[in-house]
């Protein structure tokens, strides 16, 4: 199973983290489920990192847990859809336990944050974006977890989809007017299969597939779109016949 660079990249910022030795007592968690059981394994391991229970060289009471990412696109007209990814990376400290003397790992969640935004900040996982930086909100608290410190430290990144290869649109040429109106459709993807429809539904690849040209007797809208193996469907052209 291949993985997206969105996903590769969360994996990437947890072994980043995983990989100093600021974070060798602190256990770090990917919020990315890929089926029920391991979505109950992953709640079971936050309810545990929540209670300050889980354990990393021989301590606990602190967690770190990388987030699914989001994505914006501050610029649409540009061809391939240029992200603004960012990725919350979330601290939670219970400080009954982490503050034990010889258990807990004695550092508090604000400087567990600054060691995340330190380790993460211009880190270039290499995966065909711009390294990571620190976003301009930087750390927020975070007030939903009763009884722990809590964390959320935001950081971005760039990261650019190449253009998909798409088919041509249809041209739809008619000639002769209602009820002898001559419809002919064509694109200039050689091996395309053209689809159309004339009740305003979508023309998918289910749709009536376009041989030849054809005399269409009352008034419709015409919709039509190409399909080739490898390729993204076409944009929707559409005519009326009137």
């Amino acid at each position: 199973m291949s993985t997206s660079t969105i996903e590769q990249l969360q994996l990437d910022i947890a072994g980043r983290l995983e990989s100093l030795d600021n974070f060798s007592t602190i256990p770090v968690t990917v919020i990315r489920p890929r089926s029920q059981a391991e979505a109950l394994q992953i709640q079971t391991t936050l309810d545990q990192a929540l209670a300050g229970l889980v354990q990393k060289g021989g301590k606990s009471g602190a967690a770190i847990i990388i987030q699914m990412p989001t994505a914006d696109v501050p610029e649409s007209n540009v061809p391939g859809p240029q992200m603004e990814v960012t990725i919350q990376v979330r601290v939670l400290e219970n400080p009954l336990v982490n503050m034990a003397p010889e258990t807990g790992t004695l550092r508090s969640a604000e400087q567990i944050a600054l060691d995340v935004l330190n380790a993460l900040h211009h880190f270039d996982p290499g995966t065909s974006g711009s390294p990571l930086f620190v976003d301009k909100k930087a750390i927020e608290p975070n007030n939903d977890f009763p009884g722990k410190v809590t964390y959320d430290c935001y950081i971005r990144t760039r990261q650019g989809l190449d253009p998909a290869a798409r088919v041509a649109p249809v041209t739809i040429s008619k000639a002769g007017a209602l009820p002898s109106t001559v419809v002919t459709l064509a694109s200039s993807t050689v091996g395309a299969a053209i689809r159309y429809t004339l009740d305003g539904s979508f023309p998918g690849p289910a749709a009536t597939l376009y041989s030849a040209p054809f005399t269409q007797p009352t008034a419709v809208t015409v919709r039509a779109a190409a399909y080739l193996t490898g390729k993204q469907g076409s944009d929707i052209t559409e005519t009326k016949i009137s």
